[in-house]
């Protein structure tokens, strides 16, 4: 049914102090040393004192030094015999890692009743209907995610159509790019605040629609995607949510300054919360959130920071009319929850760059040249070591990635990525072992062996499917024993999955 949704006024009455905001001592503001989430006001993670910090500065030198606290000098992973074996083994052995992080009782449930409770939201519009949408997103989605899970809804600007009629007819548009089955699974949405003196050009109303996401289903989980997303393997629930049903975000931490025109974006999450931002969430697709989190974060910007706004309107019409700044929804929302509701996550951190400061961060002596940006090492930051551990991503950013930034050779480049993808997601027991009867789609080996062996399945770590996003997957290059590890973890999840034969049948020419 059409339906166009009106934003209410939200007004806080709440304060918490941060989990942890870290800041240099010499711009510390008043009380903020006691401002320490109650998971870490004392023990190792409170504030150190400067004997403290200095054994431990001694300590990593001696670490680094060593090479055991880090990785020998970054590098490629390579495809050689001993690499090869190496892989292969780990993939033998591997057993899913424990959490160590102390999980909130607000936590309930299981990886399978979180994802079971998903809903996936995506913005598009009629121009990108036939360059990314249909034939990247939808192919993929159809291809990789479990049928009987697929919950989705589309967001238009109620610009594309001028009265009921041609809403039913564009709604009727969308459902038909999918299969018949999954049509009734499928909303469609008209997103009402498109005046561009308020809610700026394309993009921004895109951002607009991102902080509103729950006025726009009822979900308990919202997925958020963009409209050239693109799977890459066969989803399973762990693969969103940890075992006490947790999502995992995999962010990046601020690890250096390639170039201080990049940290724009920062400029923007620090006006937006009133901190120098440490984390960028635009690293992985979809950005799963408990709808919960969208109200808190809107209450907090409106009662905590900016109470000059009386609607959170005024404040986003200022946010994207600061021309000197960049900035996203996606960093504005999960510097938040960093600092507020870290323990609802499962966190994934990758550096943002690879530079000289890729390992500590902006020093704190530095801290004054960019304010903007949160300084320091991630232990510093209060970072854990399991949150720096590799996670394997399921999606990457379509139009972003090495041969598909140019849209003629982005269906190419979708194939590509289907068939890698669907032999990476065949169960181990039938690729290590030539099993028959346990493969996705009920496929005999022989069959699944013609298909994949240009993939070399059994020793490779899947960079283009995993570790990338968009143009550089930094987690297999600085930490390939790491990648090749959660890698292992994964594929000894693989399960039998549904795979389409006609979708089959056109990838592999057959």
């Amino acid at each position: 049914s059409t339906q166009v949704w009106a934003f209410p006024v939200e007004t806080s009455t709440t304060r918490r102090p941060p989990y942890s905001v870290r800041v240099p001592t010499m711009i510390l503001p008043p009380n903020a040393v006691n401002q320490q989430h109650p998971h870490v006001a004392s023990g190792r993670n409170g504030r150190k004192g400067p004997n403290v910090r200095l054994a431990i500065a001694a300590a990593w030198l001696v670490g680094y030094c060593c090479g055991v606290l880090f990785p020998s000098p970054p590098r490629l992973v390579s495809s050689s015999s001993n690499y090869d074996r190496a892989i292969a083994n780990l993939v033998r052995a591997a057993t899913p890692a424990k959490a160590t992080t102390r999980i909130s009782t607000s936590t309930e449930g299981t990886a399978e009743q979180a994802f079971a409770k998903l809903h996936l939201l995506i913005t598009t519009f009629p121009g990108g209907f036939e360059q990314d949408f249909r034939p990247v997103f939808v192919r993929s989605l159809q291809f990789f995610w479990p049928r009987e899970h697929i919950r989705l809804t589309v967001v238009l600007d109620n610009t594309v159509a001028k009265n009921d009629e041609e809403r039913q007819h564009m709604i009727q548009k969308i459902k038909s790019f999918f299969d018949a089955d999954l049509q009734n699974r499928i909303d469609v949405k008209f997103h009402p605040n498109t005046d561009p003196s308020i809610f700026g050009p394309g993009y921004d109303i895109q951002q607009n629609i991102g902080f509103w996401a729950d006025n726009f289903t009822d979900a308990e989980y919202i997925g958020i995607v963009d409209d050239d997303t693109l799977f890459t393997r066969a989803i399973q629930p762990r693969d969103l949510f940890d075992e006490h049903g947790r999502p995992h975000t995999i962010c990046k931490y601020v690890s250096g300054v390639k170039n201080p025109n990049d940290m724009k974006w920062k400029n923007g999450t620090q006006w937006a919360l009133g901190w120098p931002g440490y984390l960028s969430a635009m690293n992985y697709f979809p950005v799963v959130l408990h709808r919960s989190y969208f109200p808190k974060v809107r209450n907090h910007i409106l009662g905590e920071v900016h109470p000059e706004f009386s609607t959170f309107d005024m404040f986003f019409q200022k946010l994207w009319s600061r021309k000197k700044d960049g900035y996203s929804q996606f960093e504005i929302m999960f510097e938040y929850l960093w600092h507020y509701q870290r323990n609802e996550f499962n966190w994934h951190l990758e550096p943002e760059w690879i530079d000289d400061f890729w390992r500590d961060g902006i020093p704190l002596e530095k801290a004054s040249q960019f304010p903007h940006i949160q300084p320091g090492s991630p232990q510093y930051n209060n970072v854990t070591d399991d949150q720096l551990r590799p996670f394997p991503r399921i999606a990457v950013h379509g139009s972003y990635i090495p041969g598909g930034r140019v849209p003629r050779r982005r269906i190419g480049r979708v194939v590509q990525l289907m068939k890698q993808g669907y032999c990476f997601s065949q169960p181990w027991d039938a690729i290590a072992n030539k099993v028959n009867g346990s493969t996705s789609g009920g496929d005999d080996f022989v069959v699944i062996h013609r298909r994949c062996q240009a993939y070399k399945v059994e020793t490779d770590v899947n960079i283009d499917g995993e570790w990338l996003f968009e143009s550089e997957g930094k987690w297999a290059r600085l930490n390939p024993s790491g990648a090749a590890m959660a890698h292992a973890e994964r594929m000894k999840r693989n399960s039998p999955h549904n795979f389409s034969q006609k979708e089959l049948r056109l990838i592999f020419r057959e």
